[in-house]
């Protein structure tokens, strides 16, 4: 009993400091009046003569009296049910003030006489009676049922679930190792009063069940319990030590581990608050992101829609399904169409780049061959570069390159890092090397271009991530062009990188990836 009181007490307070509201408040009062209750309990049965005996048992069915109300209010204040069924609160907190003021009285507990072994046992009274069924198995099985519900049947999170549920395991030990008291109290021998040990797991269940339920809280609830043992442990030899000298080593002990672990749960503490502002970061970062993709989703088919559209009409007015155009006109309508094909690589160029960094493209892969996706990609481009008088070459290394990948989209990424050369280099060459070594492929495109400053560089591969003068050299700079090709690599298990000497000395980009 003694061991059951230190526990709900301690317990009490440790929900209370996890907890600091109205639903802490009530633990710490419910389990403080199970405290007095189990105090007043373990003093009663050692009591020799039945004057004392009689006002211990009065002075433990007092403090029980409290049970029934402040279970219920702390239940119905977890479920967030105070509003609903505050009249029903307000009325038991008046009867139950009514039963305490008589509990001394002998309409409450008439006497004590000896039942089964026990010398001194209390007997109910009419005033008892009426409180064992109006309170304890009225508002108490009331409490019960809603957390019956709560734990069952509520639609709610699986975590308000998990911790109904132990409220409610805990509340049911409770109710059946405290009813084993009953049956003495109308003289029956009963030997259930041996289940009031099981009492002592009710403020574990309670404490696990209040406190968020998640592993880093059964951490701090693990530390908490290993000191407070520890410290009851050390308490204990001090107050049983023989000589000064031991209980000064032993109170010096208690100390030091006291100062210690009230560090070492300050310390956790933090750990938690700290995992779990991480965590609600994460979260939030997981909705912006989702909310990104959404985005990006929704303008990728709008802009296709339009912007095709767009281009289908001026490429309708170019030939001669609606008449003939004034001549005046067709520059205009090429410089339309020319316009229109600008801006849907343009556009198309960043969102395709945002998605492949934030992960979100799809990609469909099967067994490809580089050495012809680089040779078409390359034959396309070819003409770009010469237009604009650039001499460019292609060299692939014998071998075999079948890999796992999606065509498609790996298509789009040599011809990012190809079109990225042809753009940076106002004269000069461009050259195309496919390799292979070691169970691994390199795709390496050279230029004579304008290189890549010391500044530029650490931003290359970023959303953005154009140069400070590269609008000079191509006025259609995206930023995102290389930011694509990273999340392509990334996304077959590849790696690319860039190499220069500085401004005006070239640049030399690499994408690497693994043979299948």
């Amino acid at each position: 009993m003694v061991l059951s009181a230190v526990l709900n007490a301690f317990f009490g307070v440790v929900v209370y400091f996890n907890n600091r509201n109205k639903v802490g408040i009530l633990y710490l009062l419910l389990s403080m009046s199970f405290c007095l209750w189990m105090l007043a309990y373990a003093t009663w049965l050692m009591q020799g003569s039945e004057i004392k005996a009689l006002f211990w048992s009065r002075m433990l069915n007092s403090a029980a009296t409290l049970i029934p109300i402040l279970f219920f209010h702390w239940v119905v204040s977890t479920l967030g049910l105070n509003k609903e069924k505050k009249w029903i609160i307000r009325f038991f907190y008046v009867v139950t003030l009514i039963f305490i003021s008589l509990s001394f009285s002998s309409f409450y507990i008439t006497k004590v006489m000896p039942v089964g072994i026990f010398p001194f046992w209390p007997q109910a009274g009419i005033l008892y009676t009426i409180f064992l069924v109006l309170c304890f198995i009225g508002l108490f099985g009331y409490g019960i049922i809603l957390l019956y519900k709560n734990a069952i049947y509520r639609k709610t999170k699986s975590e308000e679930k998990t911790n109904a549920t132990y409220l409610l395991i805990g509340s049911l030990v409770s109710v059946v190792g405290g009813s084993s008291n009953f049956p003495f109290m109308y003289g029956y021998n009963n030997i259930l009063i041996y289940l009031t040990v099981i009492t002592i797991f009710q403020p574990l269940l309670w404490t696990y069940g209040s406190i968020k339920h998640n592993l880093f809280n059964i951490k701090l609830f693990a530390t908490e319990i290993f000191l407070f043992i520890l410290w009851i442990s050390i308490l204990t030899r001090t107050l049983l030590a023989e000589t000064v000298r031991e209980q000064m080593i032993n109170g010096g002990l208690l100390l030091a581990t006291v100062v210690v672990g009230i560090f070492l749960i300050r310390s956790v503490k933090m750990e938690i608050e700290q995992k779990e502002k991480i965590e609600k970061l994460a979260s939030e970062l997981k909705k912006v992101n989702e909310g990104q993709s959404s985005l990006i989703h929704f303008m990728n088919h709008q802009i296709k829609g339009r912007f095709g559209m767009t281009k289908n009409i001026f490429a309708e007015l170019l030939t001669d399904d609606y008449g003939t155009m004034p001549p005046a006109t067709l520059p205009l309508l090429q410089k339309g169409l020319d316009e229109a094909n600008i801006g849907v690589s343009y556009v198309l160029g960043i969102l395709k780049g945002a998605s492949a960094e934030s992960g979100t493209l799809q990609y469909d892969k099967n067994s490809i061959d580089m050495k012809s996706i680089v040779q078409e990609v390359f034959d396309n481009q070819k003409g770009l570069a010469e237009k604009k008088g650039l001499k460019i070459d292609l060299k692939i290394d014998d071998g075999d390159y079948s890999m796992l990948g999606d065509k498609l989209q790996m298509g789009e990424a040599v011809k990012n890092l190809i079109d990225n050369s042809i753009n940076y280099t106002p004269e000069g060459r461009v050259f195309v090397n496919l390799s292979q070594k070691d169970g691994t492929m390199l795709l390496k495109v050279t230029d004579t271009g304008v290189g890549i400053t010391a500044e530029d560089k650490p931003n290359l591969f970023k959303a953005g991530g154009r140069g400070v003068n590269s609008l000079k050299v191509n006025v259609n700079a995206t930023g995102y062009g290389l930011v694509f090709v990273r999340g392509v690599a990334r996304a077959h298990n590849g790696h690319v990188w860039a190499e220069s000497e500085g401004k005006g000395k070239g640049s030399n980009f690499f994408l690497e990836l693994p043979k299948s």
